[in-house]
């Protein structure tokens, strides 16, 4: 289900998060909250409409390699975005060095 973020074409990164969505049992408006983007963008992803962004990337493929999207996560992510704005540039840099040192 992994693809690297510079080889995946749009229909990979669509079939990515359909089978997150599907492994972890959730729907495209938990999967942006997951994410931290919107249910729209999911949407044109899974479509093969768009392509993710270069941050967003990481996020899936980090989501991806993950065991599933717990409920207290979403939670949490969810409290953390409205409280900290700053906590996702963090966040999405250290996703990004993760990834691209693998």
């Amino acid at each position: 289900m992994q693809a690297k973020s510079d080889d995946a074409t749009t229909s990979d990164w669509g079939g990515m998060l359909k089978g997150i969505a599907a492994r972890d049992r959730i729907t495209q408006a938990e999967l942006a909250l997951a994410l931290h983007t919107s249910q729209s963008t999911i949407s044109k992803i899974t479509q093969g409409i768009s392509r993710p962004r270069p941050n967003l990337r990481c996020r899936i493929e980090a989501l991806a390699a993950s065991k599933e999207v717990s409920t207290q996560w979403l939670e949490k992510v969810g409290e953390a975005a409205r409280s900290s704005p700053k906590f996702f540039k963090i966040v999405d840099a250290a996703l990004c060095l993760v990834n691209n040192n693998e």
